[in-house]
């Protein structure tokens, strides 16, 4: 099992949680590695305001604390502990953590998103963005190609707003959108049937 992200010059050891010594997958993939690839490529300033959603293990939360202000937002135990022992294993500068439920910093430069499997989840995060973020705030969410359908951008564009996406890279696609849905649809945080 591989336990070193080596990209750009860059190695971070990153591992699951929690720890087995008969590990057989690791703990990032190639979604993390397409986000980091894109956003080195997008060449931002330094100390940027980063909000990263459902990173599974901290791999992005790593990578981006180096050179900005992370926020890390999940609802699993697991992703939150898997992060702060990778953070810690590779001394990285502190980052923030929340849950989906929390207000989303005011002052975002860019959101990055591990689409959650839930479409309802999806919605709720999306409405979030909408409400905080400035038009000019870019939001890059990744899932692998087979998994991003033509609703799952409709609910992009219902719920947040103008949406593209990319070439599929190592069975993945990026999701390109901003915050400039009108009318500004509410959600309700808690659905009931």
């Amino acid at each position: 099992m591989k336990t070193e992200l080596n990209l750009h010059g860059r190695s971070l050891t990153l591992h699951r949680f929690p720890k087995r010594s008969n590990e057989t997958l690791q703990a990032w993939d190639a979604g993390d590695e397409y986000l980091i690839n894109h956003v080195e490529e997008m060449a931002l300033p330094d100390h940027q305001n980063i909000v990263v959603i459902n990173d599974n293990f901290g791999a992005l939360a790593c990578w981006f604390s180096e050179k900005h202000h992370v926020t890390f937002m999940s609802d699993s135990f697991v992703s939150h502990k898997g992060a702060q022992k990778n953070l810690e294993d590779n001394q990285c500068n502190k980052v923030a953590f929340l849950t989906t439920m929390d207000s989303i910093p005011a002052n975002t430069d860019l959101v990055l998103v591990q689409l959650p499997k839930s479409n309802r989840h999806l919605v709720w995060i999306l409405s979030q963005l909408r409400k905080v973020l400035p038009t000019a705030c870019p939001v890059i969410a990744v899932n692998k190609a087979k998994e991003i359908h033509t609703s799952t951008l409709k609910l992009f564009e219902k719920y947040l707003g103008e949406t593209k996406t990319s070439l599929a890279w190592k069975k993945h696609r990026l999701v390109f959108s901003q915050a400039n849905a009108e009318p500004r649809i509410e959600v309700d945080p808690i659905t009931a049937w």
